[in-house]
């Protein structure tokens, strides 16, 4: 806590274990959890070729909160990680493609944007690399029939991007303790 009475902005919006552990939550569950919460007022002023930041307020709440992604990504969401070990054993005993061997390690790479937290543009620059990687997997698990699941999955991910643009599925559900 700081002298106006609001916890310090270093474990808002910096690097911390905390932040990485829950953008690495979020990746293998859809679930964030924040212990500290609060409103941010910002008052804005016009100015030629831009704004200005007049006065800014942080409003600290005791009390914690639960998101838990519901229309956020795809169901295939909870297999993306498991896949990631599977691909990566299957490198490490050398029974894996050239291009498998990219997308894991790619995949693996990727996962240094979380550590910033679990801010949702972030997850642009992990999730295909992810996706690919099940995409490969699966095309060597199931063979020809692939194609045929490749496609059902395909028109089951737009259905269920269709029904949360729509407003049919919630983005997010948000639990406040």
């Amino acid at each position: 806590m700081n002298r106006y009475g609001t916890q310090n902005s270093c474990t808002k919006h910096s690097f911390s274990l905390y932040i990485a552990l829950n953008g690495f939550l979020k990746l293998l569950t859809r679930v964030e959890f924040w212990r500290y919460v609060g409103d941010i007022h910002i008052v804005l002023s016009g100015v030629p070729n831009g704004y200005s930041v007049v006065n800014q307020t942080f409003i600290s709440m005791d009390m914690g909160y639960v998101v838990v992604g519901v229309g956020l990504g795809s169901f295939l969401w909870y297999l993306l990680f498991p896949v990631l070990l599977y691909s990566t054993y299957l490198v490490l005993v050398k029974q894996s493609d050239s291009h498998i061997n990219v997308f894991v390690l790619f995949s693996w790479l990727s996962m240094l944007n979380i550590v910033a937290g679990p801010i949702d543009w972030y997850y642009a620059n992990v999730l295909p690399y992810l996706y690919l990687n099940l995409c490969f997997v699966l095309q060597r698990v199931l063979g020809y029939k692939f194609k045929f699941v490749a496609v059902a999955l395909a028109v089951a991910q737009v259905s269920t991007f269709l029904a949360t643009a729509l407003g049919f599925i919630p983005f997010e559900l948000v639990f406040v303790k």
